[in-house]
């Protein structure tokens, strides 16, 4: 599946933002020109994107916690009733894909967890 292509159709936000977001290397959590009044909110967005979009797709009941962070890893984890379909933590830095079939590659991972845990 092309994910990449997914979120462009599902998202509301430009090409550039999204390029921006991740497929751009940075040494800040969010992209300066995105950097809105809540960073928290802004880390929340990056790491919720791309897990909506595969949730929706694999396992469209499940609930997405994420405990953004500026300092530290982000904790993510998506789960259904008392399943754990997928848990990782990642700082926001580092959240960028070098190309889309990186971006590819990480959303399909995800799918994969949460099939293999359904």
């Amino acid at each position: 599946m092309k994910w990449i292509q997914k979120l462009r159709e599902n998202i509301d936000w430009e090409d550039e933002k999204i390029n921006a977001f991740y497929l751009t290397p940075r040494d800040s959590s969010i992209p300066s020109e995105y950097l809105g009044e809540d960073v928290s909110a802004d880390i929340h967005d990056l790491f919720y994107q791309p897990l909506a979009m595969v949730r929706d797709e694999i396992a469209p009941s499940a609930i997405i916690v994420i405990e953004p962070s500026y300092s530290d890893s982000s904790a993510m984890i998506i789960y259904d009733g008392d399943k754990v379909l997928f848990n990782d933590a990642r700082k926001a830095w580092h959240h960028y894909f070098d190309t889309e079939a990186d971006f590819n590659r990480y959303c399909q991972g995800v799918a994969m967890k949460i099939q293999a845990k359904q």
